[in-house]
């Protein structure tokens, strides 16, 4: 079951995804990038670790999301694990990841 929640830690917002996330999960996704990235919000995670499958308007909306961060001054980072489903479609669509092991917001 896909679902999406963001949490406060260490003074940034993430934003954790889990399981397949796709159309039906568009609205929600969408709705929580938007106010992660406004100005003045806190710097942002969106964790794709447990993430098993991503459709292409979930890419479109990380990509205007990442956009929107920088545009409003909020330091944005897509962390997942080496070898996932979700590294690999990142990776083919050019969105630069972070490693599991490395530490939250870098």
């Amino acid at each position: 079951m896909a679902d999406v929640c963001v949490q406060e830690r260490d003074g940034q917002n993430v934003l954790r995804l889990t399981g397949p996330v796709g159309a039906a999960l568009i609205d929600e996704l969408t709705k929580h990038l938007r106010l992660c990235t406004r100005p003045g919000a806190p710097d942002l995670v969106v964790d794709f670790d447990n993430v098993t499958m991503l459709s292409s308007t979930t890419i479109s909306a990380l990509r205007t999301s990442l956009r929107r961060a920088a545009e409003s001054g909020v330091q944005a980072s897509v962390r997942c694990q080496p070898g996932t489903a979700a590294q690999q479609v990142l990776s083919l669509a050019a969105v630069p990841t972070v490693k599991q092991d490395e530490p939250l917001g870098t």
